[in-house]
């Protein structure tokens, strides 16, 4: 299973961007912006074998045990991408990527987006209790990311600024505009005219992927919906890897690229070079 990008055309003042594996230019831009991303059935299976991991079985609730106390020591590990010069610059050349390719509105025009209030999340539809505990581990680590705002759960959509909706795929495609067929996991965000995200929708198919690849999906749409929505071949163990993979958990990598984006440092309005030159002063890299 691969996962595919485009770029789409925009629907009154609602720029709607798909990423998929070839780009359309979009010929308008509106206040307001949509960017979704989705994973894409495939027969081809990759043949990478570091993508390719035999985790120990784990027959209770959530993530397993080992994956969450692998995601702990790499987001510690993140830190020694804001120590090293070389190490900076490796990482700010994969953010480039993850944080701006997807978002060239085919004018040249890119930015970069991120939540500025707290997300309040709502869980909809066919969910267990393994699902909540994979986002609720997410929100863990995400919390301890300088600059992110609260992440919490609410009770109702009518609360909510992002829904999380889990669903037979039949179902699910029911639910989005646009909806690509036979993709098993979507995520949507929509952002104002100052690249502050306002709204997210997710979408997980509870049919199709395994127990493992639920997990996956889980963490990488909604990681995908802070702002971080382009895909790479690059890092094979990364979140944001383009193949399909089974990954149970961000890599280094992944968490640097998330304190890079919600650094005190950076603002929305702050083009590539602007962007680096803030981030290396204020990591004292400078």
């Amino acid at each position: 299973m691969l996962k595919r990008h485009a770029l789409v055309r925009s629907l009154s003042i609602l720029l709607v961007i798909f990423i998929v594996s070839f780009a359309v230019p979009v010929e308008a831009k509106g206040v307001w912006g949509q960017l979704t991303s989705y994973w894409q059935t495939s027969t081809t299976e990759p043949t990478d074998p570091t993508n390719q991991t035999d985790p120990p079985p784990f027959d209770g609730v959530g993530l397993a045990p080992e994956a969450i106390a692998r995601g702990d020591q790499m987001l510690l590990e993140s830190a020694r991408f804001f120590e090293d010069r070389d190490a900076f610059d490796e990482a700010f050349d994969y953010f480039k990527q993850v944080a701006l390719e997807a978002e060239y509105l085919g004018s040249g025009i890119s930015r970069f987006k991120r939540w500025n209030q707290p997300m309040k999340l709502f869980m909809m539809g066919e969910y267990d209790a393994t699902d909540k505990a994979v986002v609720e581990q997410v929100f863990r680590w995400l919390s301890q990311i300088e600059g992110m705002p609260p992440l919490n759960f609410v009770e109702s959509q009518a609360e909510a600024n992002y829904t999380y909706l889990f669903y037979p795929l039949e179902e699910l495609e029911t639910k989005f505009d646009h909806y690509p067929p036979d993709n098993w996991g979507i995520a949507s965000i929509w952002w104002d005219g100052n690249g502050h995200m306002t709204e997210g929708k997710g979408g997980i198919s509870t049919d199709k992927p395994d127990r493992e690849g639920r997990n996956h999906l889980i963490q990488e749409e909604l990681i995908q919906s802070f702002g971080l929505l382009n895909d790479s071949y690059d890092y094979p163990d990364s979140i944001f890897q383009q193949q399909w993979t089974l990954v149970q958990h961000p890599t280094d990598i992944d968490f640097a690229l998330l304190k890079m984006l919600y650094s005190p440092a950076l603002t929305m309005d702050m083009d590539v070079d602007q962007a680096y030159q803030a981030l290396i002063e204020y990591y004292g890299l400078d």
